[in-house]
């Protein structure tokens, strides 16, 4: 048996919970302890490892659209490859620029995309380039189209003036 003691604002927090779902605050922190050694369990991880290889064998090449999974369970966004074929298929990293639909960034490091068949987007974009990322080969879920080779060239000259090469 545990003989955890909380902090006040925990504990009332803990006692909130309790009431709104109609359990008892011991049901309510069992299973918040579960879930968290669930996460942390050997076999969990081998699991999620497992699934998340079945991506890894995508071929990813320069100016591919992505889907990126977020971090700690944020939804996936779309993301374009900026990283050279040379090293697409074996590191495992892939440096991405993400795509948002919010327009009117910074015109000078953003190129605008609109959806077209063969980019798979759904909405304008704008790619940010001033966020440029690595990403985990595994946290690519799906390729779900291409970048003009017009739009991969002023993603270039993006990239170029951001990183003063």
């Amino acid at each position: 048996m545990l003989g955890v003691r909380l902090d006040t604002e925990l504990e009332e927090r803990l006692a909130a919970v309790a009431r709104t779902q109609g359990r008892s605050k011991s049901d309510i922190a069992r299973e918040a302890v579960r879930r968290y050694v669930d996460l942390h369990d050997d076999a969990y991880r081998r699991e999620a490892r497992r699934q998340s290889t079945r991506c890894a064998r995508v071929e990813i090449r320069h100016g591919g659209i992505v889907l990126v999974d977020g971090p700690d369970g944020a939804p996936a966004r779309p993301c374009v490859v900026v990283q050279s074929d040379l090293f697409n298929a074996t590191h495992a990293t892939i440096t991405v620029c993400p795509l948002t639909s919010v327009i009117g960034g910074e015109a000078l490091f953003r190129v605008v995309m609109s959806p077209r068949e063969h980019n798979g987007l759904t909405a304008e974009c704008e790619v940010e380039v001033d966020r440029i990322t690595s990403v985990a080969r595994d946290r690519i879920t799906a390729v779900i189209g291409d970048a003009s080779p017009t739009r991969m060239e002023q993603i270039d000259q993006a990239l170029r003036r951001w990183l003063m090469l």
